[in-house]
């Protein structure tokens, strides 16, 4: 892909060879500002489909390097190096930062209608770039370079209403145009659009007289450090034209139908700033559109019903008013209103009305989320919790009373079973492990979780501390839009634990060709530099709606990262695999019965070298691991399994502890293990991770001397 694009930017410049740059550069002035993309947009056809913008100056993207783990910096230095060897195999003469930098300002593309040529099946979108000459000596200069190398390229100027337009013919017969307009470089892959931009300065319509795109290009993305922005100017005729160029577009007719596009245009961006990276859009609906209605503020209640082992959540409100509008848009396309009533025919023969029993009680909030289990194996890891208000108890009840009917009715084995002190219905297919249970958090709320017997019970629980509580998740969306329609969270550090068990090592090893064994490592480590990730949107007015994405990234880590599934193992690996207290922890534990933020979390401003997420406690431990002693013991072996031992017992009294005593024995095992570790020789096999152990449990016992010292007595 660098190479790819190296190759495309050499090309650009080729065509800055320009006989008439030296007249341009000493009657405009050497010098020039940068511009906005509505500026650039001056020049480009109004017929435009999407657009977008990016900045390629190296150090808008550097602050990356203050996130994440020493992998995740070397994939960014990796691909910047790609390219700027990519850059320099294309043209050795040329330098980056030398010759280009200078002068590139800012750079903006768009996408035009493709124009369709007999006997063409499948036209593609022609492209336009728009660039902005930031300094017009340090352009004149390259010229002079330009006119020196790639001789294998032909050259040919042609003269267009008083400008001169360059037309570069690769050796391959590829062939791209580019002309200077006032301060700004023109370049497409189309004489005519090079042609079109020209007739726009001398006058016609362009993107930017358009009142709705110079909406659209002006809108406040509320973002830090932009470094790439984004435009669809009409979604509607960007999907009549993807329908039209698609070779299977006659299988589809449904989807240019103008109803199910409520969104009319929008504008979105990427930045970078002390959270992680932003993606923000601005979505500008359709008039007419139903959804412009829709827009519920969820109060949150929803999420106290999920304990901390989610690792990913959606939330909302409102199901049946989305149905609702999903119904009064596609009324008027038969193919939908027919799908539909045959639909309603088969429930109805179930003794099931499709829009009262199912969808017309679900009024209130929602959440729709996933669990993971410590301490099970690899299958019965993960299940999925879904909790429903309702403001109609009595048609909740009586949908749940007639699925009950059904599912008797064929075959499957329904039971009354109590939770603690929770009534649960059980469903459960006969020689089958997986089991649907479904009951009532309270007055209002119904739940509906999918696991097995064993874990049915703490999937459907709702028991402190739970994921509102949590330090990860307060966090991570601390900084969306409020008040918004709900959430879409994930939890990266508790994925990346699942992934790193000692199940999913053996999963993987079995499953990933060893060849590719090494890159899926350094993919792994580097998603441990990514805390989570959450998104919302929330309404700005009627027409207008704002999405926000959080990849919300850990503090840079100069040490090593957690451990990945195929790394080298000692001999008890599974154990330790299993049984390491993570190092990158939230900073209030996970399983404490109730958060106690102003006794249990460390401090925010610690000493530069003091990284608070490398000392918190872990998220998501085994309760019980089993650790498997190698068949002829060491002394050293077992003086490793034995530390092992304390350091998990010591994460385990980390999730409950609240006072003092507690942190105490907290800090007296967090010591035991250290100083089992350092027991481990210097000739042990294990003396290498046993280093590494020590300086984690150093972390961890750092973490739980602070929490001592506000803990309650």
């Amino acid at each position: 892909m660098a190479g790819k694009f190296a190759k495309t930017t050499v090309a650009v410049l080729s065509l800055l060879a320009i006989g008439g740059a030296a007249t341009y550069l000493y009657s405009d002035g050497y010098l020039g500002a940068d511009s906005k993309p509505l500026d650039n947009a001056k020049l480009i056809p109004s017929d435009a489909l999407v657009g977008g913008t990016i900045d390629l100056n190296p150090q808008s993207w550097s602050k990356l390097q203050k996130f994440g783990t020493p992998e995740a910096r070397e994939l960014f230095d990796r691909a910047w190096k790609e390219f700027e060897k990519e850059f320099a195999k294309e043209s050795p003469q040329l330098n980056y930062d030398r010759d280009i930098k200078p002068w590139l300002g800012t750079v903006v593309w768009a996408a035009l209608p493709s124009a369709k040529t007999q006997g063409q099946q499948s036209p593609t979108p022609e492209f336009i770039g728009v660039i902005t000459i930031k300094n017009k000596l340090s352009m004149w200069q390259l010229n002079q370079k330009l006119s020196k190398i790639n001789p294998d390229e032909k050259i040919k100027e042609i003269d267009y209403k008083g400008f001169k337009i360059q037309e570069s013919t690769t050796n391959k017969g590829d062939k791209s145009y580019c002309a200077i307009v006032k301060r700004y470089l023109v370049c497409s892959d189309k004489e005519p659009n090079v042609q079109k931009s020209i007739d726009i300065y001398k006058g016609q319509p362009s993107l930017a007289s358009k009142p709705e795109v110079a909406k659209v290009l002006s809108s406040d993305l509320k973002i830090d450090n932009p470094v790439a922005q984004f435009y669809i100017f009409d979604s509607l005729a960007l999907i009549k034209e993807s329908v039209a160029n698609a070779p299977q577009a006659q299988n589809a007719p449904l989807l240019d139908r103008a109803e199910l596009y409520p969104i009319k245009s929008l504008s979105g961006g990427i930045g970078i700033d002390d959270a992680g990276i932003r993606i923000n859009t601005v979505a500008n609906l359709q008039p007419n559109a139903t959804t412009q209605t829709n827009f519920q503020p969820a109060t949150e209640k929803i999420i106290s019903y999920f304990t901390q082992q989610t690792v990913a959540l959606f939330t909302g409100k409102g199901i049946n008013n989305n149905w609702g509008n999903f119904v009064s848009q596609t009324q008027n396309i038969p193919e939908f209103s027919q799908g539909l009533t045959q639909f309603r025919g088969n429930l109805a023969a179930l003794n099931l009305d499709l829009d009262k029993d199912i969808f017309g009680w679900m009024d209130g909030e929602y959440g729709f989320g996933v669990i993971s289990l410590p301490d099970v194996s690899l299958e019965s890891a993960i299940g999925v919790k879904i909790v429903i208000q309702t403001s109609n108890l009595e048609a909740a009840k009586s949908t749940f009373a007639k699925l009950n009917v059904l599912a008797r009715g064929n075959g499957i084995a329904v039971s009354e079973k109590q939770i603690a002190d929770r009534a649960i219905t059980e469903w459960q297919v006969p020689s089958q492990d997986l089991v649907l249970g479904h009951g009532w958090l309270d007055a209002n709320s119904v739940f509906i979780a999918v696991g097995n017997a064993k874990t049915l019970p703490a999937i459907a629980a709702t028991s402190n501390p739970t994921l509102a509580q949590s330090e990860n998740f307060q966090t991570i969306t601390s900084s969306l839009p409020k008040p918004n329609s709900g959430y879409g969270y994930f939890n990266f550090e508790q994925i990346l634990t699942l992934v790193n068990s000692a199940a999913s090592k053996n999963f993987i090893e079995s499953s990933v060709p060893k060849e590719n064994i090494a890159e899926f490592d350094r993919t792994i480590a580097a998603l441990n530099s990514v805390r989570g990730i959450a998104m919302t949107n929330a309404e700005v007015d009627k027409l207008t709606q704002r999405y926000e994405m959080l990849i919300a990234l850990k503090p840079a880590t100069a040490g090593a990262s957690l451990q990945t599934p195929s790394a080298n193992l000692p001999a008890t690996g599974p154990a330790v695999s299993q049984t390491n207290p993570p190092t990158n922890l939230p900073a209030n534990p996970t399983a404490t019965p109730s958060p106690i933020p102003n006794k249990t979390t460390p401090p925010t401003n610690l000493p530069a070298n003091r990284t608070p997420r490398k000392t918190t406690p872990p998220t998501n431990l085994p309760a019980n691991p089993k650790v498997t002693p190698p068949a002829t013991p060491t002394n050293a072996d077992n003086d490793f399994r034995q530390a092992v031992n304390q350091a998990t017992r010591a994460a385990s009294l980390t999730q409950t502890a609240t006072t003092k005593q507690q942190w105490q024995q907290v800090i007296v095992a967090w010591a035991q293990a250290i100083a089992g570790m350092k027991k481990i020789p210097a000739s042990s096999p294990k003396y290498k991770i046993s280093q590494q152990k020590i300086v984690e449990y150093q972390n961890n016992l750092k973490y739980a001397k602070l929490a001592v010292e506000r803990a309650e007595e």
